[in-house]
């Protein structure tokens, strides 16, 4: 793995001691590692040229008008969504769509069910090197 060198202030070191202590980290370095991991999956729209694999999740009611909407936004998207599992709960349905495509084609697949207000939705990308070290 390369090393990467930084100087920060002493006031960030003591709040990064603080969240290192508080997220059971075993070290400065495993904790910055866990910040960068998230910071990059909660901004890949910038890596939107680059093959991702995410993890959708959508929630709904059950009703007839939606489940045909979100089959037809989802026919639109079948060559990135690998699989889909769903679960029901009274009277909503939770789907958890795994989709494997270009950042882009994701985040417009994302922005589909995100724009519509019968649906709640999130996404989380997956960062997995291409090839091991």
């Amino acid at each position: 793995m390369p090393m990467i060198s930084l100087q920060i202030s002493k006031e960030l070191q003591d709040d990064l001691d603080e969240i290192q202590k508080s997220g059971n980290y075993s070290s400065r370095s495993e904790c910055l590692r866990g910040m960068i991991v998230d910071y990059i999956r909660n901004h890949t729209e910038q890596l939107s040229d680059k093959h991702r694999i995410a993890i959708l999740t959508v929630h709904h009611e059950i009703r007839e008008d939606i489940a045909t909407k979100y089959a037809d936004i989802m026919k639109h998207y079948e060559e990135i969504v690998k699989s889909v599992s769903q679960y029901h709960l009274k009277n909503r349905i939770i789907k958890i769509i795994l989709i494997s495509g270009f950042g882009l084609e994701i985040n417009d697949l994302y922005q589909q069910f995100e724009a519509d207000r019968l649906y709640k939705c999130t996404i989380t990308y997956m960062i997995i090197p291409e090839k091991e070290e």
